[in-house]
């Protein structure tokens, strides 16, 4: 699995808006993408992302609405950001076992 941390920091003069209805679409056109595993606002400028494989987030990173939203948030929306992509090394999951019934 490929993890996706996202971290913006907004134009002060960016459309709330526009800016909030880019982002769902975003993350609708990429719940449809092959490979797409979730994303999760973490907090104002963080989000998280996870796809299967690198291949299949290079494949959205290429989608044309995608690399057109991209470009509106470097014009419109953000003074900076940072994307780090990590692949996952481990992963642990423990659940209470009646939170899993």
């Amino acid at each position: 699995m490929v993890v996706v941390l996202v971290r913006t920091v907004r134009r002060k003069d960016s459309d709330d808006a526009e800016y909030v209805a880019a982002g769902k679409r975003m993350v609708e056109l990429a719940s449809t993408m092959p490979g797409f595993v979730s994303y999760e606002s973490v907090g104002p400028g963080v989000g998280i992302g996870a796809f299967e494989s690198l291949e299949a987030l290079n494949a959205w990173g290429k989608h044309p609405e995608h690399v057109k939203t991209q470009q509106r948030g470097r014009e419109a929306f953000y003074d900076s950001y940072l994307i780090q992509v990590c692949e996952v090394i481990r992963e642990h999951r423990w659940a209470r076992p009646e939170a899993s019934a």
